[in-house]
């Protein structure tokens, strides 16, 4: 593709199909952490990806744990959660390669 196509925005925004691919290939992957961090991309403290538990692991735990708490049941400890997606992450990220 021509250079202005893959070129962002004066915004810094994509605005093409190739801009956007681009930009996203960029992006460095998310890492499951146990800590709360701040998202610099959404300019928050604190996040939490929490979609589909049927899509990664991580979100299934994030699930149990959001669910426990709204129930006012006692959540994992950050031990427990490391134990339950040790390896989750390097797990997705070979499968990602193999894809």
């Amino acid at each position: 593709p021509a250079v202005a196509e893959v070129a962002p925005a004066a915004s810094g925004s994509p605005r093409t199909m190739a801009q956007m691919f681009e930009f996203l290939r960029r992006m460095q992957r998310g890492q499951l952490r146990t800590a709360a961090e701040r998202h610099h991309g959404l300019g928050i403290d604190v996040y939490s990806q929490v979609t589909s538990p049927l899509r990664r692991y991580g979100d299934l735990v994030n699930h149990q744990q959001l669910r426990a708490w709204l129930d006012g049941r006692p959540t994992l400890s950050q031990e427990q959660v490391e134990a339950l997606v040790a390896g989750a992450d390097e797990r997705t990220g070979a499968a990602k390669s193999a894809e």
